[in-house]
């Protein structure tokens, strides 16, 4: 995803990868990979968007993604994607390629 998009996430895992609990305790690995891209502004700095209006928060993530959106549809259709919003997963099924 990431050499597709030329975006970095903010966080990535692959299925299998090692997987620690915020005090550093080993637990499971990863069922699944995935993929974490928020509104952050500098991810290495932890700056969050400064505006709690969610349509700001809307607009940085759209013009960030959009122009990738053929990739993104691709993507899913290729590999399978899902999606989650405040934690609430959603599998994302694009219509299929014309």
């Amino acid at each position: 995803m990431t050499e597709a998009l030329v975006i970095s996430p903010d966080q990535s895992a692959k299925r299998g990868d090692e997987r620690r609990y915020f005090a550093g305790q080993l637990l499971s690995p990863h069922e699944v990979g995935y993929w974490r891209f928020g509104t952050l502004i500098k991810p290495s700095q932890h700056k969050k968007l400064d505006s709690k209006d969610i349509n700001d928060h809307f607009r940085f993530l759209l013009g960030r993604l959009l122009p990738h959106r053929d990739r993104i549809l691709a993507f899913a259709r290729e590999e399978g994607l899902s999606s989650s919003y405040c934690g609430n997963p959603r599998t994302f099924t694009p219509e299929p390629a014309p």
